[in-house]
C-alpha cells in the first residue's frame, strides 16, 4: 500500500513539474502583418491610442477594445518583428 501511494505521489508531482505555467499568462503573439486582428479581438474595434510600454516597440499604438472582454489589447508594431500584440 505504501510503495502505491509512493508511486503514485511521484507520478502527481512529476505531471505537475511538467506543466507549463506560461499557459496561464498572455504571451506576446508576434504578427507578419498588422493589419491582420489578433483572433480574441475579432469584431473589436480602434478605441484610441496609446504608448507602447516596450521600448523595442514603436511608440504609438492602437488601442481595442474586444467584445466579450473587459480588458484592452493594443496592437503595438515592433520594429524589425512585425507586430506584437499586449493587453
Amino acid at each position: 500500500m505504501q510503495i502505491a501511494t509512493i508511486f503514485i505521489v511521484a507520478i502527481l508531482a512529476t505531471l505537475s513539474a511538467a506543466s507549463p505555467a506560461a499557459d496561464v499568462h498572455q504571451q506576446l503573439q508576434p504578427r507578419a502583418r498588422c493589419g491582420t486582428l489578433h483572433p480574441a479581438c475579432d469584431g473589436g474595434s480602434k478605441i484610441g491610442q496609446a504608448q507602447c510600454v516596450c521600448r523595442s516597440q514603436r511608440q504609438i499604438c492602437d488601442s481595442w477594445s474586444c467584445p466579450g472582454s473587459t480588458v484592452t489589447t493594443m496592437v503595438c508594431g515592433a520594429d524589425e518583428s512585425g507586430c506584437a500584440y499586449t493587453s
